[in-house]
């Protein structure tokens, strides 16, 4: 048998064919002779254990399962600069899923068409796990609503893991505005229509939306000037040369308490401003927008896979330190589930689509 199972340790026993196997066994390979019918039974007894391992079925690699994942570094992309708050937030959620998960998270920064660079490599990756992505009602929803070719399709190109967390909307002015809050820079704002700019994130996101909405409730011409995320948008707004922004509090909150903008309006009551008016305050009836971030995956993400993501987020963000970054960003921890996060992105694809279709925002 020595000699049998050197052969079986050689070849696996997978394609072994029974009839050489018999000739194998026997005193060429050092086997008892077959002459007698103790031999006889012995070399039966013996050939009977061989076959009936040749025997067994050995199921395909694919079958028995795939390594456990994640092997090596998994990259986490975002469609917009470094220095805003969806950077901040996919850098907090990268260091959670790296401490849970026991290999790298790497956030790699891909700005430029509002998104839909960083959206269309997530919606063209494999779905092995090794790609994710941080979104926001923005890249995600918004932005491919006013291009006449999308690069994706939101609904169909990804697996939807979690929302992190939800974010209010800050109008941000330089600190030298004529007004205090929005109500009241309403008439310096109508006087001065069709002089001053504002400016975006980006030709197609939310921000860019609710400012020609609000524009056109309030009666007032502005130049749009898009930037490739709030990052750049700053020093343009401190210096001014632009005059409203919309962004979330994450990276604007310090700003305004520093007193180097101001903040207008908020879409919704803010903790960490609280002397700050909302915008329905301002006489803007259902201007409530709220701003998600959301992790996201390639279609045809395994379930293991997306649990595992959604689990981790969940834990490190239920920590203290979890929770006080969420904080210190503005933002209201959700945690959804990928079902819920398929919805809201249905939601808010319908109500901003009809938003962008009244205001004929859609680009060629």
């Amino acid at each position: 048998m020595n000699a049998a199972r050197r052969m079986g340790n050689r070849n696996g026993w997978r394609g072994v064919d029974a009839t050489r196997l018999r000739e194998r066994i026997g005193t060429r390979e050092g086997m008892p002779s077959t002459r007698g019918r103790a031999g006889r039974s012995h070399v039966a007894a013996g050939v009977a254990a061989v076959l009936a391992v040749v025997a067994q079925p050995i199921a395909p690699a694919a079958a028995q399962g795939p390594a456990a994942w994640p092997q090596r570094p998994v990259r986490m992309l975002v469609g917009l600069p470094p220095g805003g708050t969806t950077d901040l937030m996919a850098r907090a959620s990268a260091m959670r899923l790296s401490d849970g998960l026991g290999q790298p998270v790497i956030v790699d920064n891909r700005p430029g068409a509002s998104g839909a660079i960083a959206g269309e490599l997530v919606a063209r990756a494999t779905p092995d796990g090794y790609t994710l992505a941080t979104v926001t009602t923005s890249t995600h929803a918004v932005a491919p609503l006013l291009l006449a070719k999308p690069r994706f399709d939101a609904q169909r190109d990804f697996t939807h893991i979690t929302i992190v967390g939800n974010a209010p909307y800050l109008l941000l002015a330089p600190a030298n505005f004529p007004a205090k809050t929005l109500r009241e820079g309403v008439d310096w704002l109508r006087s001065q229509s069709g002089k001053l700019n504002y400016a975006s994130s980006g030709t197609g996101t939310l921000g860019h939306l609710i400012t020609e909405a609000m524009l056109g409730e309030l009666k007032v011409r502005m130049t749009h000037v898009p930037f490739k995320g709030a990052g750049p948008v700053y020093p343009e707004l401190m210096a001014d040369r632009v005059t409203l922004f919309f962004d979330n509090p994450g990276a604007s909150t310090s700003l305004v308490r520093a007193g180097k903008v101001r903040a207008l309006a908020v879409s919704r009551p803010l903790p960490a401003l609280p002397g700050v008016p909302t915008l329905i305050d301002a006489g803007l009836k259902g201007f409530d927008p709220v701003f998600w971030y959301g992790v996201v995956g390639p279609a045809g993400l395994p379930s293991t896979v997306v649990e595992r993501v959604r689990a981790e987020l969940v834990r490190g963000f239920g920590t203290e330190a979890g929770r006080g970054d969420l904080a210190g960003f503005g933002v209201e921890p959700v945690l959804s589930t990928p079902a819920e996060f398929t919805a809201q992105t249905r939601a808010d694809i319908e109500r901003w689509g009809r938003v962008a279709r009244a205001l004929d925002l859609r680009q060629d």
